[in-house]
């Protein structure tokens, strides 16, 4: 047992003596340390103020961070199962394969609306909230819309931001500076589609029987044109006062709004080809159309044509009221495979290839002289996909996946990190990713070149240096 000598009197009792002096600075380092390291390691913040202030980039990105995997997931070894003759040995069962490509977060569950743009996201969910993310950002605005949010419309310069609920018939308008509603305007008809213009300066809305209102937000909106039939959606042009609509049948109609004469307001009318279509969604100077069979089309409004449709048209889209966001190639995934890897190579003397039946499946061949890639292959395709069929000799592999044929030696996989005895192998294929396991190895060492990075080779002849590549590359979002 160890004795506690304490001087003072009341609750906040002090040690004295060096020692006891130091074990209490200790002590309270360390409980300030641990909060501290709690503080940063909370995955999320609470839900009232999730994402307060963000920009859209840094919304995406702590999202992302919360789906992905983490970064030490790289560095935790599970427990060794078996020891080889030689004294090393296999961590598993099980490996992984790292890459990077396009993925898909969830942003928000539970949404009925959203208007998205590469600096800027609005978004509204069904119990009426409205959620804001760019150079104005809305945690939450002050008063929900009565019912889930519908036929929200915003644009990322403007501080106005339209939307209605469950009433047809009542417009909703919130200054997102402030993430409070200004106005509530009540219009003549049951509304289809609205558009906000740059700069919030105008409101534009199109009823069901085609009729278009325009005015400003803070004021209720007076007849501008009749369509005369159904209109998908509405859009403006960069100076606010060009309005563009569009029907089902792909009909696209500009409008001046600024025109004060009624018959020379309709500018010009022009067809998209493609249709009937089921949803329309301007995206700054496109226009995508979709289809019922979910076929997107997309026009280029400042040329008229028809232009190749791009993902980055549309990166943010609703699934059964997810909202979800798909990625560009700036993501990190991590599959898992079951099993122990294992290589099976085979040697073409005759022409100079080495065939690895790789942990992907897959079947590469080699160039014998310069270890690099010659062609890839499907395994089991048959003979006429071998050039070397009948003459293919096995060759032995060690545990790392090395082996030496005549004069040269070869490394199919590389050491990315060690710790003690816990080293960590790579295998690299360009344009597939990264393969990872763990083996125990004999000698102990401490083995991290460039930390966060793994090793990429290009050609497997041992004596050729490896490159060294990060393994969270910087985000670039939207």
């Amino acid at each position: 047992m160890v004795e506690k000598s304490c001087t003072g009197t009341g609750p906040a009792m002090v040690p004295h003596g060096f020692a006891a002096g130091w074990r209490y600075l200790r002590f309270w380092l360390g409980v300030a340390m641990f909060l501290a390291v709690a503080a940063c390691a909370r995955p999320m913040p609470d839900a009232e103020n999730a994402y307060q202030g963000l920009t859209l980039p840094q919304y995406l990105a702590t999202v992302r961070d919360a789906q992905a995997f983490r970064l030490n997931q790289l560095y935790k070894p599970s427990v060794p199962l078996l020891e080889t003759a030689d004294g090393t040995g296999r961590y598993g069962p099980g490996y992984h394969l790292f890459s990077h490509g396009p993925a898909t977060l969830d942003l928000a569950p539970q949404v009925s609306d959203f208007q998205g743009s590469r600096s800027a996201l609005a978004l509204g969910t069904r119990d009426g909230q409205i959620r804001v993310y760019g150079a104005f950002s809305c945690a939450r605005t002050d008063l929900p819309v009565p019912g889930a949010v519908r036929n929200m419309a915003w644009r990322p310069d403007s501080p106005y931001l339209a939307v209605q609920g469950q009433a047809r018939d009542v417009v909703y308008v919130y200054d997102v500076r402030r993430c409070e509603r200004t106005e509530e305007l009540a219009v003549p008809a049951p509304v289809q589609t609205m558009a906000v213009s740059s700069g919030g300066r105008f409101l534009a809305l199109a009823d069901d029987a085609g009729r278009i209102w325009f005015g400003s937000p803070s004021q209720e909106p007076k007849p501008l044109a009749d369509l005369g039939g159904t209109v998908l959606a509405l859009g403006f042009g960069p100076e606010g006062g060009m309005l563009f609509s569009v029907s089902p049948q792909g009909r696209i109609t500009l409008i001046n709004a600024r025109e004060s004469n009624p018959a020379a307001r309709i500018m010009d009318r022009f067809q998209a080809r493609g249709g009937p279509f089921a949803q329309a969604r301007f995206q700054g100077r496109y226009l995508v159309l979709t289809t019922a069979a979910g076929r997107r089309f997309a026009w280029d409004l400042q040329t008229r044509t028809q232009v190749p449709f791009s993902r980055k048209m549309a990166q943010f889209f609703l699934d059964d009221g997810v909202l979800r966001y798909t990625t560009w190639g700036n993501v990190p995934h991590l599959a898992e495979y079951a099993g122990y890897p294992e290589f099976d190579v085979r040697h073409c003397p005759k022409r100079h290839l080495i065939r690895v039946r790789d942990l992907d499946g897959m079947v590469r061949l080699y160039d014998s002289r310069t270890g690099l890639l010659n062609r890839t292959l499907v395994p089991d395709a048959g003979d006429a996909a071998e050039p070397c069929a009948s003459g293919w000799q096995r060759v032995s592999v060690n545990a790392k996946g090395n082996f030496c044929l005549e004069d040269n030696c070869y490394m199919l996989t590389d050491r990315a990190f060690q710790w003690d005895h816990d080293m960590l192998l790579c295998r690299s294929v360009p344009g597939v990713g990264r393969f990872l396991w763990w083996m125990r190895a004999e000698q102990p060492d401490q083995f991290s070149p460039l930390p966060d990075h793994l090793p990429e080779r290009r050609t497997i002849l041992s004596d050729e240096a490896v490159e060294w590549a990060p393994v969270l590359p910087p985000p670039d979002f939207p």
